[in-house]
């Protein structure tokens, strides 16, 4: 097999309105690198200290003399969510403005609940439109990390965005859009070799009609569900996802991000680190 990953589905682009109820699998074949802007990223898109400490995913050892080096995950499927728009993913390790990447996710335990209509995806996340030709996320991303996978990775939430521009005439600032964020994220440092990625249209004739493109509804679960019965009809290397991957865990702090990513880690190789503001 190639650098390339393996892709199975009617609509591999995604390019088309038409193309909601296809699904896109792709699975990696290498790490993907995604070091770069990797503590930049951190400290424009994260709440800091005092109003929230992101913690890093990273090996136990202690040693302040050798660079961090990835945890690993425990014996569970570590399954991120990310909203993003139809342009198509980049699985090389060379930068391309008009493909999008999966540096950033949200805890799908979190995400089935936080994340129940577009409008949700947008603000909890701080997505501005503004980004990408104005356009709303309709498009989902299940990341499904295998087990005792090596990962390294930024956890917390996402910061407040905003986007002000100057009116031509009184060249007076206005904000255009701003989203409140306050979402749990993830940013990875990089995404390993075997990851399992799972897209889909997010809005179909269920989501129901409404004058802003935002305010759809959306069933995660059901989405993930139709995911993951799809996958095991056509597994890649004879590898299959747990039936029952798409039931979100029962935490007793959903919104508590340590909890939820110390479940998915081996603790006995694995610490979270928290972040420390440079002096």
């Amino acid at each position: 097999m190639s650098y390339r990953s393996m892709v199975l589905s009617g609509c591999l682009l995604l390019a088309s309105s038409h193309c909601f109820a296809e699904i896109v699998i792709n699975v990696l074949r290498t790490d993907i690198d995604y070091s770069f802007g990797y503590d930049t990223d951190l400290t424009n898109c994260f709440l800091l200290p005092p109003a929230h400490t992101p913690t890093e995913f990273v090996a136990s050892s202690k040693d302040a003399l050798l660079a961090e080096k990835p945890g690993t995950i425990g014996n569970n499927w570590f399954v991120l969510f990310q909203a993003h728009t139809e342009q198509p993913l980049n699985l090389t390790n060379k930068y391309d403005r008009t493909m999008r990447t999966i540096k950033w996710g949200t805890p799908y335990d979190n995400a089935v609940i936080a994340i129940q209509n577009g409008k949700s995806a947008h603000d909890k996340l701080a997505l501005l439109r503004s980004w990408y030709m104005e356009k709303v996320r309709k498009f989902g991303t299940f990341i499904c990390i295998p087990p005792r996978s090596k990962v390294r990775f930024w956890s917390g939430y996402a910061a407040p965005m905003k986007l002000s521009v100057k009116e031509p005439e009184s060249e007076a600032t206005i904000i255009k859009e701003e989203r409140p964020g306050g979402g749990l994220q993830v940013r990875f440092y990089s995404i390993p070799k075997g990851a399992i990625c799972l897209t889909i249209g997010m809005f179909d004739e269920k989501s129901g009609k409404s004058l802003k493109k935002e305010e759809k509804n959306i069933d995660l679960q059901a989405k993930f569900a139709e995911c993951v019965k799809y996958y095991n009809q056509h597994p890649v290397g004879g590898i299959k996802l747990p039936e029952n991957l798409a039931n979100p865990r029962k935490f007793s702090e959903i919104w508590d991000d340590e909890q939820i990513i110390k479940f998915y880690m081996d603790p006995t190789t694995t610490r979270l680190k928290p972040y420390v503001r440079a002096r």
